[in-house]
């Protein structure tokens, strides 16, 4: 995999310009420009392959990975060999973020999942710009916060939540803007894993969302036919919709209910 520096155009993401992917993510986030650009000029980029490894569980971090384009799935081993997916990250993130910080081993192996850019740096230049770019730190902190946050709500979700409601929001948050369509990268054991069921139930519940006109699945393809019902089941809020709280799965229309 050719490797190069992140040098206006380097990279896919133009690092060390103002089009560069992570000085837009991390501007996004609240880093100053200037930080972004000096931060961004010092990235290497790779280019990976569905299947390759970018760090292997138990191994210590060296460096500090982000994805600027493709995705990436956390994988974890148990003493059997089992293997549990942890989560799938898209682009644009950090990986292997949280090991670095802590100066842990990292937890997982992070597995590509397609043609992806990914940038490297090196873990004694991070420290470097650690210490002489209190924004950085500042940003990453919030970073972090919000990722807590996320892994609580995901959390809560296995524990309160149904399949379904599981499933569809699975769906409405991969869902883009202005698209229909759905493309799952992973297999539906991935898919079963991610969720915390079996891929039988997986299987049936999207056949019961094919059945109702929510969606129309075609292998790993799923076109959402209505998106406000997609959205009722999966409790996420959207236009005409009013929630009941006291009742899972149950929403008004303007224009009278519909069963999901």
């Amino acid at each position: 995999m050719p490797s190069a520096k992140c040098e206006g155009g380097g990279c896919p993401g133009d690092c060390g310009t103002p089009n560069c992917a992570f000085a837009r993510w991390a501007g996004a986030r609240g880093l100053p420009s200037g930080v972004c650009k000096r931060i961004s000029g010092a990235w290497r980029t790779n280019h990976y392959k569905k299947g390759n490894i970018l760090f292997y569980q138990g191994n210590d971090p060296l460096s500090l990975f982000f994805l600027s384009s493709g995705m990436v799935k956390l994988v974890r081993a148990d003493d059997s060999g089992r293997q549990h997916i942890m989560r799938v990250i898209h682009a644009p993130d950090l990986v292997g973020d949280r090991a670095l910080l802590a100066g842990h081993p990292y937890a997982a192996s992070a597995h590509v999942m397609g043609d992806a850019q990914i940038c490297s740096l090196e873990m004694g230049r991070f420290k470097e710009l650690w210490e002489t770019e209190p924004e950085l730190s500042r940003m990453l902190a919030r970073y972090l916060a919000h990722k807590l946050a996320a892994a609580d709500e995901a959390a809560t979700d296995l524990a309160l939540c149904t399949i379904r409601q599981r499933l569809a929001r699975l769906i409405v948050h991969r869902l883009k803007s202005g698209e229909s369509v759905v493309e799952l990268s992973e297999s539906r054991q991935e898919i079963a894993d991610l969720l915390g069921t079996s891929p039988e139930v997986l299987s049936r519940t999207l056949s019961e969302f094919d059945h109702k006109g929510l969606v129309s699945v075609d292998e790993r393809r799923l076109k959402v036919l209505n998106l406000p019902r997609l959205r009722a089941v999966a409790r996420v809020p959207g236009d005409g919709l009013t929630f009941v709280k006291r009742q899972p799965d149950i929403c008004h229309w303007p224009h009278g209910p519909q069963a999901a």
